[in-house]
């Protein structure tokens, strides 16, 4: 994927890409990393289904696109709902 191409595919697929991260995250790794990696960040390569884990999710990405640049990837903190709090300026 050219870069552009990459981003038009990401915004047109994003629904589909998380649904596979969370099926891989649920069938292969949520009940083990629940227990070894609370609080952590979990890559989920969507293609071959290989994870990566790290204290910070731009490490997590990282190591995942060093392996295999051209895949997509869903991120999560492991024990929690989301991978990050999105906060407005107000309260």
């Amino acid at each position: 994927f050219m870069e552009s191409d990459r981003t038009a595919y990401l915004l047109s697929h994003q629904e589909t890409i998380v649904r596979r991260g969370e099926e891989i995250y649920a069938r292969k790794y949520k009940k083990d990393y629940e227990e070894r990696f609370f609080g952590k960040f979990a890559a989920i390569d969507i293609d071959n289904e290989k994870a990566y884990i790290s204290d910070f999710s731009g490490d997590a990405i990282a190591a995942g696109l060093k392996d295999s640049p051209d895949d997509f990837f869903y991120l999560i903190r492991v024990g929690f709902r989301a991978a990050h709090k999105l906060r407005g300026h107000g309260r």
